[in-house]
């Protein structure tokens, strides 16, 4: 107990730390554009030919995913009233082929590539649409998510975004105000 007019004397407090060298970093280098080992052997031939929904040619970007590898295969071109690509393929069962172009929705189908073959691909257009909610007020703030059956999905965020990109096809939507 201390009382008043008691001294209270302080002591240093010493503190001695063990092993008080600083880290040094690990001396590694990056690996810049390393090619996964899957695709270093593409050795199938595969033909891949890429239209819309009224068989119009559509050049897109096609990959092949296998597991958690994806493999840039190259760019399909218009011969004719075809888009084809004809490209070597890494062996994989019931791995994707992905096509992508400017303006449609992305495409990814289970295709095997152990033997040779060939893929027709049809790529949905997408549309650029108006969004307008009523009744609406300046105060007000919404979160809209349109999706799609085939598990995709598109997010806005209104008033920012006042304009959706959609590609034909029944959404479930859902708004958040």
């Amino acid at each position: 107990q201390l009382y008043e007019g008691d001294e209270i004397f302080q002591f240093p407090v010493v503190v001695y730390i063990n092993k008080n060298k600083p880290r040094e970093p690990l001396d590694t280098t990056g690996l810049p554009n390393a090619v996964p080992e899957l695709c270093k052997y593409k050795n199938t031939k595969i033909d891949v030919n890429i239209y819309d929904a009224n068989l119009n040619p559509v050049e897109a970007n096609i990959k092949y995913k296998c597991f958690e590898t994806t493999c840039n295969i190259g760019k399909t071109e218009i011969e004719g009233s075809v888009a084809k690509l004809s490209g070597e393929f890494p062996q994989c069962k019931n791995g994707y082929v992905i096509a992508s172009a400017e303006g449609y929705e992305t495409k990814k189908e289970i295709f095997t590539t152990i033997n040779p073959g060939s893929i027709d691909m049809f790529l949905d257009k997408k549309y650029e649409l108006n969004l307008e909610i009523e009744p609406y007020s300046s105060n007000d703030f919404a979160i809209i998510t349109f999706s799609k059956e085939n598990g995709s999905s598109t997010t806005v965020a209104y008033p920012e975004q006042k304009k959706v990109s959609l590609s034909s096809g029944q959404y479930d939507v859902s708004a958040y105000v």
